[in-house]
């Protein structure tokens, strides 16, 4: 098992002390550090200042994770998500939970689609909405507020539903996945990432505490299989891929790491959403390697006939 937790953090540290940090010091643990070396001189680069609809935390998740993301994995990550959805031009999708949109601008430029993306996040919704008019894609990968209470999916309006690393944080999960479900069309493709209970491990483990901030209601892989039984849905797979997330959080902090002299310089003017966001990703490397907490996808098609909340 690979190093995690303190030494994933003390790596990053040394490269923001300007000490050369290699893939394998990333993926291994320590190794040789190598000085950095000497720019030719110049006038350094000055990180640009933030926009009206910026923060700090924004700016520096997508140094992370790449443009318009928040989240591991990328554009990679989400096109193999999408490999079962049969997608093509004129089908429409739902993003559900998509942070800053990363996910629904890139099925909708590569397959030509409709995406309507949902983020409970204000300030991740308002971000990602502004960075979808600036890549031209606001009227096909529109990013809104999701509303508790308020969001009712229009009855098989989406060929396609997926959701990434959002359901641990509701605690109405049974009602979420049956309006998820509701406004999937039959034989329409629901696809879902998220974090899982480890085995044996309760929901209100103390160690569990650290995981996020705000709310947090973990449920065993076994739960989603069947509540996706109880809706009828088709499952196709229930997969744990828990060590490729965990490879794709590395290649993020690596990637960050290995930047060029505007993101240090981004990184300098922001040093308190550097250090919250390493903080978070720090705790859930910990917490993965621990076993405490596991990553699953699921894949599942609605029948025809599936139920829907007013059967309930």
């Amino acid at each position: 098992m690979a190093k995690a937790g303190i030494t994933f953090k003390a790596r990053l540290r040394a490269w923001w002390e300007g000490v050369e940090v290699t893939p394998d010091d990333l993926a291994d643990g320590p190794r040789r550090r190598t000085p950095r070396l000497e720019m030719p001189v110049a006038a350094p680069p000055v990180a640009t200042p933030l926009e009206e609809w910026e923060t700090a935390r924004t700016r520096i998740t997508q140094l992370v994770w790449g443009h318009g993301f928040d989240k591991p994995g990328g554009p990679d990550h989400i096109l193999d998500l999408a490999k079962s959805f049969e997608l093509e031009a004129g089908k429409v999708v739902m993003d559900f939970g998509t942070g800053l949109g990363g996910a629904a601008r890139i099925l909708s430029q590569k397959f030509d689609v409709t995406v309507m993306a949902f983020e409970g996040d204000p300030i991740l919704s308002r971000a990602g909405k502004q960075i979808s008019v600036l890549d031209g894609l606001d009227r096909k990968a529109d990013i809104q507020r999701y509303v508790p209470g308020e969001f009712d999916p229009v009855q098989n309006s989406f060929d396609c539903v997926l959701s990434t690393e959002a359901l641990h944080a509701f605690d109405s999960k049974y009602d979420t996945i049956a309006l998820l479900l509701k406004g999937l069309r039959p034989k329409g493709h629901l696809a879902i990432t998220d974090y899982t209970l480890g085995p044996g491990v309760s929901p209100h483990d103390k160690r569990l505490r650290d995981f996020q901030t705000g709310s947090l209601d973990l449920w065993r892989q076994d739960q989603y299989e069947q509540r996706f039984t109880e809706m009828n849905l088709d499952l196709k797979s229930s997969q744990d891929i828990t060590d490729e997330y965990r490879n794709m959080i590395l290649q993020g902090w690596m990637n960050f790491a290995q930047g060029d002299q505007l993101t240090f310089a981004t990184a300098r003017a922001h040093p308190a959403a550097v250090i919250a966001e390493l903080n978070l990703w720090t705790k859930r490397l910990d917490a993965l390697e621990k076993g405490l907490v596991r990553f699953v996808r699921f894949h599942a098609v609605k029948r025809t006939g599936a139920r829907l909340m007013s059967d309930w």
